[in-house]
This record gives C-alpha cells, sequence and structure tokens, in this order.
C-alpha cells in the first residue's frame, strides 16, 4: 500500500535556468556551458572568487548553437544537443567522444531538451513552433528505442528512481509519467485528483500554470516528486514505500 501526501510552499525567489548550462556533480567546482558557436565548454569553478573560472577543457561539438546539455554521473556521459538535430555523446573524463547521432525524420522540428537515464538511454524533446512536441528515445549505441507527438509543450523532465520511467512537465498545467522504452503514459493531474478526495485543489492550482522545473529524491524511505511552477510555487509529492 502507499499513501501519498502533498505540500506547498511559496519560493520567495524565482530562478530562469539556461538549458545550456549544467553542473557537472563529479564535484561542485565544475560545470558546462555550450555555446552559439557550437562549442562545449568544461569550466573549473574553484577559482572563480579569484579570477575568472579556468576551462579545464573544450570542444567544437557542433556546427550551430548548443540548445541543450545533460550529464549523467553514473555513466560519465555528457550529452549536447544542437540546432542542426545532431546529439553529441562524450565521456568527460577522458573528454572523448563516443557518439555522434543524427536525428532523421523531425523535418523543421529543433532539440529543446535532454535527459539521460543512468540505464544508458536517452530522452529528447523537440519542438517546433505552433505545433505539438516529439518525444524520441536512443540508446546511448545510438539506437532509436521509441518515438511519440506529445500534445502539449514539454518544459522539464525527470526520471525516477528506477531509471525506466521519467516525468514530463510542461505548459498549462501538464505532468505526465512515461515509460522510457514504450513511451506510453499517465496523466499525474488524474491521479492527485484521485489521492486527494474532498479536496482536488492541488491538481487544480497546477492546471493553467506552467510546469518548469521537476526534481525527484530519495530521502529516509521517502520518494519525492518536486513539482516546480512559473509564478514561483513549488509541489512537493510524497510517495510513502519501498524505495
Amino acid at each position: 500500500f502507499f499513501f501519498f501526501f502533498f505540500f506547498f510552499f511559496k519560493q520567495k525567489t524565482a530562478y530562469e535556468i539556461m538549458p545550456s548550462l549544467v553542473g557537472s556533480e563529479m564535484c561542485i567546482r565544475d560545470s558546462f556551458t555550450g555555446a552559439a558557436d557550437g562549442t562545449v565548454v568544461l569550466w573549473d569553478m574553484s577559482c572563480v572568487k579569484k579570477t575568472c573560472p579556468a576551462v579545464k577543457a573544450c570542444a567544437c561539438s557542433h556546427e550551430l548553437e548548443v540548445v541543450a546539455l545533460e550529464y549523467e554521473k553514473s555513466l560519465d556521459l555528457l550529452a549536447s544537443g544542437s540546432r542542426e538535430n545532431f546529439l553529441v555523446l562524450r565521456t568527460v573524463r577522458e573528454w572523448r567522444v563516443l557518439r555522434r547521432i543524427k536525428l532523421e525524420g523531425v523535418g523543421k522540428y529543433v532539440i529543446t531538451l535532454l535527459k539521460v537515464s543512468p540505464r544508458g538511454y536517452i530522452v529528447i524533446v523537440l519542438s517546433q513552433k505552433n505545433e505539438d512536441d516529439v518525444v524520441i528515445v536512443y540508446s546511448i549505441n545510438g539506437e532509436e528505442i521509441s518515438r511519440r507527438t506529445v500534445l502539449q509543450k514539454i518544459l522539464c523532465l525527470v526520471f525516477d528512481s528506477s531509471g525506466y520511467q521519467f516525468f514530463a512537465g510542461g505548459a498549462d498545467g501538464m505532468l505526465h509519467k512515461f515509460d522510457l522504452l514504450s513511451l506510453s503514459s499517465f496523466d499525474m493531474l488524474k491521479l492527485l485528483d484521485e489521492k486527494t478526495p474532498g479536496n482536488t485543489s492541488l491538481a487544480k492550482r497546477l492546471q493553467g500554470t506552467d510546469i518548469t522545473a521537476l526534481n525527484w529524491l530519495i530521502k529516509d524511505g521517502y520518494q519525492k516528486l518536486l513539482i516546480g511552477t512559473k509564478a514561483g510555487d513549488v509541489l512537493i509529492y510524497t510517495s510513502i514505500g519501498k524505495c
């Protein structure tokens, strides 16, 4: 059996996150940036108080602007996506390119989001103005696993602890949970309604507002999905059970 608790609190400060800036998680001193000229840079942030951050490694991985970066610590894998719809996978410690993948059959769609699963898969979101988003899953070997059109605009992604399911948040309160391999999904807002009988204000509060940030935490046996909105609200969705 599972029990669910929900908490809301108001952030005093809201931060806008650049999609081409990511921390390496190898250590707090390292971070990555992607540039308009297609360059990916690994920075040493330990000297930031003394002078400017030092460049530890640099590579011109793409011909056009880098629009998405994602690092998965357990795989030592950095994934970068660019406006020409190339996905480049590289190791960070060796700073070596493992694979270049050209996304085929996407027309005028452009990569907007990346998320790397510790199981060795990459979720890619592509967008086009006035069109529905497209989600594609690749393995790190370059094989396309699944593809699906999503009716809403996706603004953020996060994997759960299994690495085989992920949550997608987006415009107008969109919050879906996807199976990684099949891309089948269900609407989390319906679950919020079902799990809070007589009190649907939590689900209703998300409706009509953009979900701009998601995070998944496990602490003391609690599995928590943190949901951040454009308005600055944060919903903590907690499942109690075996992790």
